[in-house]
Protein backbone atom coordinates (compact mmCIF):
# COMPACT_ATOMS: atom_id res chain seq x y z
CA UNK A 1 0.00 0.00 0.00
CA UNK A 2 2.64 2.51 0.97
CA UNK A 3 4.30 2.44 -2.58
CA UNK A 4 1.42 3.24 -4.16
CA UNK A 5 0.17 5.86 -1.94
CA UNK A 6 3.93 7.74 -2.58
CA UNK A 7 3.22 7.12 -6.28
CA UNK A 8 0.29 9.67 -6.48
CA UNK A 9 0.69 13.58 -7.64
CA UNK A 10 0.58 15.58 -4.79
CA UNK A 11 -3.12 16.39 -5.32
CA UNK A 12 -3.80 12.50 -5.51
CA UNK A 13 -2.28 12.75 -2.57
CA UNK A 14 -4.55 14.36 -0.40
CA UNK A 15 -7.13 11.91 -1.39
CA UNK A 16 -4.79 8.58 -0.12
CA UNK A 17 -4.19 10.81 3.27
CA UNK A 18 -8.63 11.55 2.69
CA UNK A 19 -8.72 7.86 2.33
CA UNK A 20 -6.63 6.79 4.59
CA UNK A 21 -7.68 8.99 7.53
CA UNK A 22 -11.16 9.45 6.84
CA UNK A 23 -12.96 6.93 4.88
CA UNK A 24 -11.05 4.18 6.74
CA UNK A 25 -10.81 5.63 9.95
CA UNK A 26 -12.13 4.43 13.63
CA UNK A 27 -15.19 7.16 12.91
CA UNK A 28 -16.91 4.49 10.68
CA UNK A 29 -20.58 5.62 9.70
CA UNK A 30 -23.35 4.33 7.99
CA UNK A 31 -24.15 6.33 4.94
CA UNK A 32 -26.85 9.06 5.60
CA UNK A 33 -27.91 12.29 4.65
CA UNK A 34 -25.27 13.82 6.71
CA UNK A 35 -22.51 11.28 5.41
CA UNK A 36 -23.20 12.51 2.02
CA UNK A 37 -22.73 15.72 2.65
CA UNK A 38 -19.60 15.10 5.27
CA UNK A 39 -18.16 13.21 1.47
CA UNK A 40 -19.17 16.79 -0.26
CA UNK A 41 -17.43 18.29 2.05
CA UNK A 42 -14.58 16.85 1.23
CA UNK A 43 -15.06 16.75 -2.41
CA UNK A 44 -15.24 20.79 -2.28
CA UNK A 45 -12.25 20.70 -0.09
CA UNK A 46 -9.71 18.41 -3.11
CA UNK A 47 -11.74 21.10 -5.31
CA UNK A 48 -10.44 23.88 -3.50
CA UNK A 49 -7.28 22.89 -3.31
CA UNK A 50 -6.77 22.25 -7.15
CA UNK A 51 -7.66 25.73 -8.25
CA UNK A 52 -5.08 27.18 -5.87
CA UNK A 53 -2.78 24.68 -7.45
CA UNK A 54 -3.77 25.48 -11.19
CA UNK A 55 -3.94 29.30 -10.44
CA UNK A 56 -0.10 28.86 -9.17
CA UNK A 57 0.88 26.69 -11.78
CA UNK A 58 -0.28 28.84 -14.73
CA UNK A 59 1.59 31.97 -13.18
CA UNK A 60 4.96 30.31 -12.92
CA UNK A 61 4.80 30.40 -9.26
CA UNK A 62 4.96 28.21 -5.98
CA UNK A 63 1.38 27.18 -4.72
CA UNK A 64 0.30 30.25 -1.68
CA UNK A 65 0.36 28.19 1.74
CA UNK A 66 -1.74 31.11 3.15
CA UNK A 67 -4.74 30.01 0.30
CA UNK A 68 -4.45 25.86 0.90
CA UNK A 69 -5.11 27.63 4.66
CA UNK A 70 -8.29 29.26 3.47
CA UNK A 71 -9.73 26.00 1.83
CA UNK A 72 -9.07 24.68 5.14
CA UNK A 73 -10.90 26.87 7.17
CA UNK A 74 -13.96 26.81 4.31
CA UNK A 75 -14.38 23.67 5.31
CA UNK A 76 -13.08 22.78 9.10
CA UNK A 77 -13.35 26.11 10.36
CA UNK A 78 -12.27 27.23 14.35
CA UNK A 79 -15.81 28.31 14.59
CA UNK A 80 -18.07 24.85 14.80
CA UNK A 81 -20.83 26.15 12.69
CA UNK A 82 -18.56 28.23 10.52
CA UNK A 83 -17.15 25.46 8.73
CA UNK A 84 -18.94 22.75 6.23
CA UNK A 85 -18.38 20.04 8.35
CA UNK A 86 -19.32 22.49 11.46
CA UNK A 87 -22.65 23.21 9.44
CA UNK A 88 -23.35 19.77 8.72
CA UNK A 89 -23.28 19.18 12.34
CA UNK A 90 -25.39 22.32 13.07
CA UNK A 91 -28.12 21.18 11.20
CA UNK A 92 -28.02 17.28 13.21
CA UNK A 93 -31.82 16.84 13.91
CA UNK A 94 -32.11 14.33 17.05
CA UNK A 95 -35.50 13.01 15.47
CA UNK A 96 -34.22 12.56 12.41
CA UNK A 97 -31.66 9.34 12.52
CA UNK A 98 -30.83 9.97 8.87
CA UNK A 99 -29.24 12.81 9.57
CA UNK A 100 -26.58 12.30 12.26
CA UNK A 101 -22.69 11.36 12.45
CA UNK A 102 -19.84 12.32 14.05
CA UNK A 103 -18.42 15.13 12.63
CA UNK A 104 -15.00 15.69 15.28
CA UNK A 105 -12.96 12.72 13.98
CA UNK A 106 -13.40 13.79 10.19
CA UNK A 107 -12.25 17.46 11.25
CA UNK A 108 -9.42 16.09 12.49
CA UNK A 109 -9.03 14.25 8.90
CA UNK A 110 -8.72 17.62 8.07
CA UNK A 111 -6.36 19.35 10.08
CA UNK A 112 -3.68 15.85 8.85
CA UNK A 113 -4.61 17.92 5.84
CA UNK A 114 -3.48 21.42 7.08
CA UNK A 115 -0.22 19.83 8.64
CA UNK A 116 0.52 17.92 5.91
CA UNK A 117 0.28 20.82 2.80
CA UNK A 118 0.10 24.14 5.06
CA UNK A 119 3.61 25.97 5.33
CA UNK A 120 5.00 23.95 2.37
CA UNK A 121 4.03 24.67 -0.84
CA UNK A 122 3.21 21.53 -3.14
CA UNK A 123 5.94 21.45 -5.40
CA UNK A 124 8.77 21.80 -2.01
CA UNK A 125 6.74 18.66 -1.46
CA UNK A 126 6.97 16.66 -4.21
CA UNK A 127 10.68 17.69 -4.74
CA UNK A 128 11.48 16.54 -1.46
CA UNK A 129 9.93 13.19 -2.39
CA UNK A 130 11.65 11.47 -4.94
CA UNK A 131 8.92 9.59 -6.04
CA UNK A 132 6.46 12.07 -6.95
CA UNK A 133 6.83 13.79 -9.61
CA UNK A 134 6.69 18.01 -9.56
CA UNK A 135 3.13 19.32 -10.33
CA UNK A 136 2.40 20.59 -13.51
CA UNK A 137 -0.92 21.43 -15.93
CA UNK A 138 -1.82 17.80 -15.94
CA UNK A 139 -1.88 17.09 -12.86
CA UNK A 140 -4.68 18.99 -11.83
CA UNK A 141 -6.27 17.12 -14.64
CA UNK A 142 -5.94 14.20 -12.83
CA UNK A 143 -7.23 15.66 -10.08
CA UNK A 144 -10.23 17.10 -11.19
CA UNK A 145 -11.15 13.54 -12.52
CA UNK A 146 -11.05 12.13 -8.67
CA UNK A 147 -12.91 15.12 -7.42
CA UNK A 148 -15.86 13.90 -9.99
CA UNK A 149 -15.11 10.54 -8.96
CA UNK A 150 -15.63 11.44 -5.58
CA UNK A 151 -19.18 13.42 -6.78
CA UNK A 152 -20.26 10.31 -8.66
CA UNK A 153 -19.68 8.08 -5.77
CA UNK A 154 -21.10 10.12 -3.37
CA UNK A 155 -24.55 10.38 -5.41
CA UNK A 156 -24.59 6.50 -6.12
CA UNK A 157 -24.18 6.45 -2.30
CA UNK A 158 -26.90 8.79 -1.23
CA UNK A 159 -29.64 7.32 -3.66
CA UNK A 160 -29.46 4.23 -2.74
CA UNK A 161 -29.63 5.00 0.98
CA UNK A 162 -33.11 7.17 0.13
CA UNK A 163 -34.17 3.63 -0.79
CA UNK A 164 -32.91 1.65 1.47
CA UNK A 165 -29.88 -0.08 -0.07
CA UNK A 166 -26.30 -0.97 -0.55
CA UNK A 167 -24.71 1.06 -3.14
CA UNK A 168 -24.34 -1.23 -5.82
CA UNK A 169 -20.97 -2.02 -6.30
CA UNK A 170 -21.77 -2.28 -10.07
CA UNK A 171 -22.39 1.50 -10.23
CA UNK A 172 -19.32 2.37 -7.92
CA UNK A 173 -17.31 0.47 -11.12
CA UNK A 174 -19.67 2.42 -13.37
CA UNK A 175 -18.38 5.81 -11.94
CA UNK A 176 -15.01 4.53 -11.78
CA UNK A 177 -15.36 3.92 -15.27
CA UNK A 178 -15.85 7.82 -16.02
CA UNK A 179 -11.83 8.26 -14.67
CA UNK A 180 -10.42 5.53 -16.15
CA UNK A 181 -11.69 3.99 -19.14
CA UNK A 182 -10.49 0.03 -19.24
CA UNK A 183 -10.52 -0.32 -22.85
CA UNK A 184 -9.17 2.83 -24.00
CA UNK A 185 -8.24 6.42 -23.67
CA UNK A 186 -12.16 7.75 -22.91
CA UNK A 187 -11.43 8.16 -19.06
CA UNK A 188 -11.33 11.36 -17.53
CA UNK A 189 -7.87 10.60 -16.44
CA UNK A 190 -6.99 8.91 -19.94
CA UNK A 191 -7.81 12.38 -21.43
CA UNK A 192 -5.56 14.11 -19.38
CA UNK A 193 -3.33 11.60 -20.28
CA UNK A 194 -4.23 11.99 -24.11
CA UNK A 195 -3.59 16.11 -23.77
CA UNK A 196 0.11 15.55 -22.65
CA UNK A 197 2.67 17.54 -24.98
CA UNK A 198 6.27 15.86 -25.00
CA UNK A 199 6.86 19.52 -26.00
CA UNK A 200 5.76 21.05 -23.13
CA UNK A 201 7.10 19.30 -20.35
CA UNK A 202 5.00 21.08 -17.61
CA UNK A 203 1.68 19.05 -19.65
CA UNK A 204 3.39 15.61 -18.50
CA UNK A 205 2.44 13.10 -16.36
CA UNK A 206 2.05 9.83 -15.61
CA UNK A 207 -1.18 8.53 -16.00
CA UNK A 208 -0.88 4.56 -15.99
CA UNK A 209 0.87 4.28 -12.94
CA UNK A 210 -1.42 6.83 -10.84
CA UNK A 211 -4.41 5.23 -13.02
CA UNK A 212 -4.04 1.44 -10.45
CA UNK A 213 -3.18 4.07 -7.51
CA UNK A 214 -6.16 6.35 -7.86
CA UNK A 215 -8.45 2.97 -8.51
CA UNK A 216 -7.23 1.96 -5.19
CA UNK A 217 -8.21 5.45 -3.47
CA UNK A 218 -11.74 4.27 -4.34
CA UNK A 219 -11.88 1.07 -2.51
CA UNK A 220 -12.58 2.67 0.34
CA UNK A 221 -16.05 3.15 -0.51
CA UNK A 222 -16.49 -0.50 -1.03
CA UNK A 223 -15.39 -1.22 1.83
CA UNK A 224 -17.53 1.43 3.43
CA UNK A 225 -21.31 0.53 2.03
CA UNK A 226 -23.34 -0.12 4.38
CA UNK A 227 -27.24 -0.54 4.84
CA UNK A 228 -29.86 0.36 7.55
CA UNK A 229 -32.59 -2.04 8.32
CA UNK A 230 -34.18 -0.90 11.19
CA UNK A 231 -31.83 -0.23 14.05
CA UNK A 232 -29.86 -2.91 12.45
CA UNK A 233 -26.34 -1.58 10.49
CA UNK A 234 -24.74 -4.21 8.09
CA UNK A 235 -21.14 -3.71 6.40
CA UNK A 236 -19.44 -4.90 4.12
CA UNK A 237 -16.01 -6.09 5.82
CA UNK A 238 -14.49 -8.30 3.28
CA UNK A 239 -14.73 -9.31 -0.44
CA UNK A 240 -13.08 -11.51 -3.56
CA UNK A 241 -10.30 -8.82 -3.36
CA UNK A 242 -9.01 -9.86 0.44
CA UNK A 243 -6.20 -7.00 1.36
CA UNK A 244 -5.76 -6.02 -2.08
CA UNK A 245 -2.86 -8.24 -3.04
CA UNK A 246 -3.86 -11.84 -1.93
CA UNK A 247 -7.49 -12.60 -2.81
CA UNK A 248 -10.23 -14.85 -1.14
CA UNK A 249 -12.03 -18.30 -2.82
CA UNK A 250 -15.05 -19.31 -1.10
CA UNK A 251 -15.14 -17.55 2.55
CA UNK A 252 -16.33 -20.43 4.43
CA UNK A 253 -16.25 -19.44 8.55
CA UNK A 254 -15.65 -16.72 10.81
CA UNK A 255 -14.47 -15.44 14.09
CA UNK A 256 -13.93 -12.87 16.21
CA UNK A 257 -12.04 -11.66 19.30
CA UNK A 258 -12.74 -9.41 22.42
CA UNK A 259 -11.32 -6.07 20.40
CA UNK A 260 -13.76 -6.39 17.61
CA UNK A 261 -11.26 -7.43 15.10
CA UNK A 262 -12.95 -10.72 12.47
CA UNK A 263 -11.05 -13.33 11.15
CA UNK A 264 -12.37 -14.91 8.10
CA UNK A 265 -10.57 -18.27 6.14
CA UNK A 266 -10.74 -18.95 2.24
CA UNK A 267 -11.35 -21.83 1.94
CA UNK A 268 -10.10 -22.51 -1.90
CA UNK A 269 -7.63 -20.01 -1.83
CA UNK A 270 -5.86 -21.83 1.22
CA UNK A 271 -5.70 -18.29 3.48
CA UNK A 272 -7.11 -16.71 6.44
CA UNK A 273 -7.58 -12.73 6.81
CA UNK A 274 -8.37 -10.33 9.50
CA UNK A 275 -10.46 -7.62 9.47
CA UNK A 276 -9.95 -4.82 12.16
CA UNK A 277 -12.81 -2.52 13.55
CA UNK A 278 -11.88 0.03 11.04
CA UNK A 279 -12.15 -2.39 8.08
CA UNK A 280 -8.37 -2.85 7.63
CA UNK A 281 -7.80 -6.34 6.29
CA UNK A 282 -4.42 -8.12 6.53
CA UNK A 283 -3.78 -11.90 5.33
CA UNK A 284 -2.50 -13.75 8.32
CA UNK A 285 -1.92 -17.01 6.84
CA UNK A 286 -1.51 -18.27 3.23
CA UNK A 287 -1.00 -21.86 1.96
CA UNK A 288 2.40 -21.73 3.45
CA UNK A 289 1.52 -22.15 6.57
CA UNK A 290 4.03 -21.61 9.11
CA UNK A 291 7.37 -22.31 6.33
CA UNK A 292 7.66 -25.81 6.99
CA UNK A 293 4.01 -27.21 7.13
CA UNK A 294 1.44 -25.71 4.42
CA UNK A 295 -2.13 -25.44 5.15
CA UNK A 296 -4.69 -26.72 2.73
CA UNK A 297 -8.40 -25.90 2.74
CA UNK A 298 -8.57 -23.65 5.51
CA UNK A 299 -12.09 -24.43 6.80
CA UNK A 300 -12.53 -23.31 10.59
CA UNK A 301 -11.34 -20.73 12.77
CA UNK A 302 -11.43 -20.10 16.22
CA UNK A 303 -9.66 -17.20 18.79
CA UNK A 304 -8.71 -16.65 22.16
CA UNK A 305 -9.10 -14.40 25.44
CA UNK A 306 -5.10 -13.54 24.66
CA UNK A 307 -6.08 -12.82 20.68
CA UNK A 308 -4.61 -15.39 19.05
CA UNK A 309 -6.35 -16.72 15.74
CA UNK A 310 -6.42 -20.77 15.53
CA UNK A 311 -7.11 -21.64 11.41
CA UNK A 312 -7.94 -25.66 10.90
CA UNK A 313 -6.58 -27.23 7.56
CA UNK A 314 -9.57 -29.58 6.20
CA UNK A 315 -6.76 -30.95 3.18
CA UNK A 316 -3.96 -30.63 5.06
CA UNK A 317 -4.74 -32.27 8.40
CA UNK A 318 -3.67 -29.78 10.65
CA UNK A 319 -4.27 -26.61 12.67
CA UNK A 320 -2.23 -23.42 13.52
CA UNK A 321 -1.84 -20.87 15.66
CA UNK A 322 -1.53 -17.45 14.62
CA UNK A 323 -0.59 -14.86 17.07
CA UNK A 324 -1.31 -11.31 17.06
CA UNK A 325 1.91 -10.09 16.82
CA UNK A 326 1.95 -12.66 13.33
CA UNK A 327 4.11 -16.00 14.52
CA UNK A 328 2.32 -18.85 13.15
CA UNK A 329 2.67 -22.42 14.74
CA UNK A 330 1.18 -25.72 13.91
CA UNK A 331 -0.35 -27.09 17.04
CA UNK A 332 -1.61 -30.89 15.27
CA UNK A 333 -0.81 -32.66 12.38
CA UNK A 334 -2.45 -36.12 10.97
CA UNK A 335 -0.92 -38.11 13.67
CA UNK A 336 -3.64 -36.62 15.85
CA UNK A 337 -2.00 -37.56 19.02
CA UNK A 338 0.32 -39.85 18.06
CA UNK A 339 -1.78 -42.85 18.68
CA UNK A 340 -5.10 -41.56 17.24
CA UNK A 341 -4.76 -39.47 14.00
CA UNK A 342 -6.82 -36.75 12.91
CA UNK A 343 -8.46 -36.46 9.18
CA UNK A 344 -10.59 -33.55 7.87
CA UNK A 345 -10.53 -31.24 10.75
CA UNK A 346 -13.65 -29.12 10.08
CA UNK A 347 -14.32 -27.41 13.67
CA UNK A 348 -12.18 -25.55 16.36
CA UNK A 349 -13.00 -23.78 19.48
CA UNK A 350 -11.10 -22.76 22.38
CA UNK A 351 -11.71 -22.30 26.19
CA UNK A 352 -11.29 -19.73 28.54
CA UNK A 353 -8.28 -21.45 30.02
CA UNK A 354 -6.12 -21.21 26.67
CA UNK A 355 -7.09 -25.00 25.49
CA UNK A 356 -7.46 -25.69 21.81
CA UNK A 357 -10.31 -28.26 20.54
CA UNK A 358 -10.58 -29.83 16.88
CA UNK A 359 -12.88 -31.69 15.25
CA UNK A 360 -11.98 -34.41 12.35
CA UNK A 361 -14.66 -35.23 10.58
CA UNK A 362 -12.95 -38.00 8.63
CA UNK A 363 -11.13 -39.13 12.09
CA UNK A 364 -14.52 -39.10 13.54
CA UNK A 365 -12.64 -37.81 17.15
CA UNK A 366 -12.34 -34.48 18.83
CA UNK A 367 -8.71 -33.43 20.63
CA UNK A 368 -7.66 -30.91 23.43
CA UNK A 369 -4.29 -29.16 22.91
CA UNK A 370 -3.58 -27.86 25.74
CA UNK A 371 -1.98 -23.85 26.26
CA UNK A 372 1.68 -26.63 26.62
CA UNK A 373 0.92 -28.26 23.54
CA UNK A 374 -0.07 -31.74 25.49
CA UNK A 375 -2.83 -33.98 22.79
CA UNK A 376 -5.67 -35.66 24.02
CA UNK A 377 -8.19 -37.05 22.46
CA UNK A 378 -11.55 -36.64 24.06
CA UNK A 379 -14.33 -38.63 21.79
CA UNK A 380 -13.98 -41.24 19.11
CA UNK A 381 -16.59 -43.06 17.20
CA UNK A 382 -17.37 -44.79 19.66
CA UNK A 383 -19.34 -41.63 21.07
CA UNK A 384 -20.19 -42.30 24.61
CA UNK A 385 -20.27 -46.29 24.26
CA UNK A 386 -23.82 -46.64 22.84
CA UNK A 387 -24.01 -43.96 20.63
CA UNK A 388 -21.63 -43.17 17.81
CA UNK A 389 -20.12 -40.41 16.51
CA UNK A 390 -19.79 -39.94 12.53
CA UNK A 391 -18.76 -36.51 11.09
CA UNK A 392 -18.26 -34.21 13.48
CA UNK A 393 -18.35 -30.89 11.95
CA UNK A 394 -19.30 -28.93 14.89
CA UNK A 395 -17.56 -27.46 18.27
CA UNK A 396 -18.67 -25.34 21.49
CA UNK A 397 -17.42 -24.70 25.10
CA UNK A 398 -19.99 -23.63 27.50
CA UNK A 399 -18.58 -21.65 30.52
CA UNK A 400 -18.24 -24.89 32.61
CA UNK A 401 -15.55 -26.14 30.35
CA UNK A 402 -17.96 -28.63 28.63
CA UNK A 403 -17.05 -29.82 25.03
CA UNK A 404 -20.11 -30.05 22.92
CA UNK A 405 -19.33 -32.13 20.01
CA UNK A 406 -21.97 -32.39 16.88
CA UNK A 407 -22.36 -35.17 14.50
CA UNK A 408 -23.18 -34.52 11.20
CA UNK A 409 -24.11 -38.25 10.09
CA UNK A 410 -24.95 -39.73 12.96
CA UNK A 411 -27.69 -36.87 13.60
CA UNK A 412 -26.26 -36.56 17.70
CA UNK A 413 -24.75 -34.01 19.55
CA UNK A 414 -22.34 -34.99 22.61
CA UNK A 415 -21.29 -33.13 25.63
CA UNK A 416 -17.71 -33.92 27.24
CA UNK A 417 -16.82 -32.63 30.33
CA UNK A 418 -13.68 -31.27 31.83
CA UNK A 419 -13.74 -34.65 33.68
CA UNK A 420 -13.78 -36.44 30.39
CA UNK A 421 -17.34 -37.99 30.81
CA UNK A 422 -18.91 -38.21 27.32
CA UNK A 423 -23.54 -38.03 26.78
CA UNK A 424 -25.45 -37.74 24.28
CA UNK A 425 -27.66 -34.69 24.61
CA UNK A 426 -29.89 -34.73 21.63
CA UNK A 427 -30.37 -37.39 18.44
CA UNK A 428 -32.18 -37.74 15.16
CA UNK A 429 -35.53 -37.76 17.29
CA UNK A 430 -34.76 -34.15 18.34
CA UNK A 431 -37.43 -33.14 20.70
CA UNK A 432 -39.33 -36.28 20.20
CA UNK A 433 -41.79 -34.65 17.79
CA UNK A 434 -39.48 -32.96 15.72
CA UNK A 435 -36.59 -34.49 14.19
CA UNK A 436 -33.03 -33.28 13.90
CA UNK A 437 -30.96 -34.25 11.00
CA UNK A 438 -27.37 -33.43 9.58
CA UNK A 439 -26.22 -31.10 13.01
CA UNK A 440 -23.50 -28.87 11.33
CA UNK A 441 -23.53 -26.09 13.61
CA UNK A 442 -23.35 -25.94 17.69
CA UNK A 443 -23.29 -22.64 19.89
CA UNK A 444 -23.61 -22.06 23.74
CA UNK A 445 -24.71 -18.83 25.88
CA UNK A 446 -23.75 -18.11 29.11
CA UNK A 447 -25.87 -20.01 30.89
CA UNK A 448 -24.91 -23.15 29.56
CA UNK A 449 -27.52 -23.93 27.23
CA UNK A 450 -26.81 -25.36 23.86
CA UNK A 451 -27.98 -24.81 20.50
CA UNK A 452 -27.74 -26.88 17.78
CA UNK A 453 -28.82 -27.22 14.40
CA UNK A 454 -30.11 -29.42 11.54
CA UNK A 455 -28.71 -28.77 8.26
CA UNK A 456 -31.19 -31.03 6.28
CA UNK A 457 -34.17 -30.74 9.23
CA UNK A 458 -34.57 -27.24 8.76
CA UNK A 459 -34.45 -26.51 12.20
CA UNK A 460 -33.21 -25.61 15.37
CA UNK A 461 -33.13 -27.17 18.91
CA UNK A 462 -31.93 -25.99 22.08
CA UNK A 463 -30.80 -27.94 25.42
CA UNK A 464 -30.83 -26.74 28.43
CA UNK A 465 -28.25 -27.89 30.95
CA UNK A 466 -30.91 -30.06 32.72
CA UNK A 467 -31.37 -31.97 29.44
CA UNK A 468 -34.77 -30.47 28.19
CA UNK A 469 -34.64 -30.48 23.89
CA UNK A 470 -36.41 -27.72 22.28
CA UNK A 471 -36.74 -26.55 18.81
CA UNK A 472 -36.72 -23.00 18.83
CA UNK A 473 -37.10 -22.56 14.59
CA UNK A 474 -38.00 -24.71 11.71
CA UNK A 475 -38.32 -24.14 8.04
CA UNK A 476 -41.23 -21.61 8.44
CA UNK A 477 -38.82 -19.26 9.61
CA UNK A 478 -40.15 -16.37 11.21
CA UNK A 479 -43.59 -17.49 9.50
CA UNK A 480 -43.11 -14.93 6.71
CA UNK A 481 -39.36 -16.03 5.43
CA UNK A 482 -38.55 -19.11 5.24
CA UNK A 483 -35.21 -20.82 6.83
CA UNK A 484 -33.76 -23.46 4.25
CA UNK A 485 -30.90 -25.46 4.85
CA UNK A 486 -29.20 -23.66 7.60
CA UNK A 487 -25.87 -23.75 8.41
CA UNK A 488 -24.11 -21.32 10.53
CA UNK A 489 -25.03 -20.87 14.62
CA UNK A 490 -24.00 -18.01 16.96
CA UNK A 491 -25.30 -17.01 20.64
CA UNK A 492 -24.59 -14.06 22.88
CA UNK A 493 -24.57 -13.66 26.39
CA UNK A 494 -28.27 -12.38 26.81
CA UNK A 495 -29.32 -16.04 24.92
CA UNK A 496 -30.04 -14.67 22.17
CA UNK A 497 -29.38 -17.33 18.93
CA UNK A 498 -28.22 -16.23 15.63
CA UNK A 499 -28.73 -18.93 12.61
CA UNK A 500 -27.46 -18.09 8.64
CA UNK A 501 -29.50 -20.44 6.25
CA UNK A 502 -27.47 -20.88 2.97
CA UNK A 503 -30.85 -21.79 0.50
CA UNK A 504 -33.16 -19.03 1.56
CA UNK A 505 -30.07 -16.77 1.54
CA UNK A 506 -31.05 -15.03 4.71
CA UNK A 507 -30.08 -14.95 9.03
CA UNK A 508 -32.36 -15.04 11.73
CA UNK A 509 -32.19 -13.73 15.57
CA UNK A 510 -33.90 -16.15 17.65
CA UNK A 511 -34.85 -14.09 21.05
CA UNK A 512 -34.75 -16.10 24.62
CA UNK A 513 -38.65 -15.35 24.61
CA UNK A 514 -38.87 -17.09 21.24
CA UNK A 515 -39.47 -14.40 18.95
CA UNK A 516 -38.11 -14.87 15.73
CA UNK A 517 -36.87 -12.38 13.27
CA UNK A 518 -35.49 -12.17 10.35
CA UNK A 519 -32.04 -9.92 9.98
CA UNK A 520 -31.37 -9.73 5.88
CA UNK A 521 -31.98 -11.80 2.83
CA UNK A 522 -30.95 -11.10 -0.46
CA UNK A 523 -33.38 -8.76 -1.20
CA UNK A 524 -34.84 -7.05 2.08
CA UNK A 525 -30.80 -6.05 2.34
CA UNK A 526 -30.35 -4.29 -0.89
CA UNK A 527 -27.25 -5.23 -2.88
CA UNK A 528 -25.89 -7.58 0.00
CA UNK A 529 -24.54 -10.14 -2.90
CA UNK A 530 -25.32 -13.05 -0.74
CA UNK A 531 -26.01 -16.12 -2.27
CA UNK A 532 -24.27 -18.59 -0.24
CA UNK A 533 -24.76 -17.41 3.73
CA UNK A 534 -21.81 -19.76 5.88
CA UNK A 535 -20.27 -18.50 8.59
CA UNK A 536 -21.37 -16.37 11.52
CA UNK A 537 -19.98 -15.39 15.26
CA UNK A 538 -20.83 -12.41 17.58
CA UNK A 539 -17.97 -10.66 19.21
CA UNK A 540 -18.24 -9.15 23.16
CA UNK A 541 -20.44 -6.24 22.32
CA UNK A 542 -22.89 -8.41 20.72
CA UNK A 543 -22.18 -7.53 17.16
CA UNK A 544 -22.67 -10.05 14.45
CA UNK A 545 -20.25 -11.36 11.68
CA UNK A 546 -21.62 -13.21 8.87
CA UNK A 547 -19.71 -14.87 5.69
CA UNK A 548 -21.47 -15.75 2.53
CA UNK A 549 -19.42 -18.90 0.71
CA UNK A 550 -20.11 -17.69 -2.88
CA UNK A 551 -19.54 -14.88 -3.61
CA UNK A 552 -17.09 -14.28 -0.73
CA UNK A 553 -18.91 -11.64 1.72
CA UNK A 554 -17.92 -10.68 5.10
CA UNK A 555 -20.39 -8.64 6.89
CA UNK A 556 -20.88 -6.60 9.88
CA UNK A 557 -23.81 -6.70 11.62
CA UNK A 558 -24.46 -3.96 14.63
CA UNK A 559 -28.36 -4.51 16.50
CA UNK A 560 -28.96 -6.97 14.68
Amino acid sequence: MAPHCLRFTPIALVLAIVSCSLMWSAQAFAMNKCDAGKLRCVSKLVACLLKVEATALRRGLPVDSTKLQTCLDKHDGSTPAKGCFGKLEAKQNPGKVDTLCTVTGDSDALKTLATAFVGTTLAEIALDHPLVEPPNRCHPALGKCVAKLLDCEVKADAKATKKGLLSDPRTLERCRDKLLDPGGLRGCADKAYARQDPAKPDTLCDVPDDGPTLRLATLGFLADVETVIGATVITRLLDEEGDGTHSVERSYRVAADDDGNAYVTGYFSDNAFRVTATRAVTQIIDASGDGTNPLDGARAVATDGAGNAYIAGEFSDNVFRVTPGGAITQIIDATGDGTNALNLPRAVATDGAGNVYVAGAGSRNVFRITPAGAITQLISASGDGVHGLDGPSGLSVDPAGNVIVTGRWTSNAFKISPAGAVTQIIDSSGDGVRSLFSPIGVATDDASNVYVVGSLSNNAFKITPAGVVTQIIDSAGDGTHAFMFPRGIAADGAGNVYLTANESRNAFKVTPAGAISQIFDAESAGKLDILQPEGIAVDADDHLYVTSFFPVRAFRIRNP
